[in-house]
């Protein structure tokens, strides 16, 4: 059984976290430090919600990949992209919090 460290504080049992935690939760608390009351869950998840959409041009990004290309290399590539661009004024933070999953 493994302790959840976030920023270096001990956060509790990781187990304990993992069954009672969803990925909203996770997202929070790598965030912010803390895990999200009940209505910042409702925020945040509304936000995640908004920011979902994956733009035509990413999707064409992905399809220049050969089909046996490593997967970590392929993350790199579009984090870096992600970043870089400014699509409808969406946060980089944002945006690596949905291509990472």
């Amino acid at each position: 059984m493994g302790l959840t460290l976030s920023r270096g504080v001990v956060g509790g049992d990781g187990a304990q976290l993992a069954d009672s935690a969803d990925f909203v939760d996770a997202a929070f608390l790598l965030l912010s430090g803390a895990l999200p009351d009940q209505n910042k869950h409702a925020e945040f998840e509304a936000q995640l919600k908004f920011h979902n959409l994956v733009h035509e041009k990413l999707i064409r990004f992905y399809e220049g990949f050969k089909s046996d290309a490593h997967p970590m290399a392929i993350m790199v590539r579009v984090c870096g992209r992600q970043c870089t661009a400014d699509e409808a004024g969406r946060g980089p933070c944002m945006r690596r919090v949905l291509v990472a999953p």
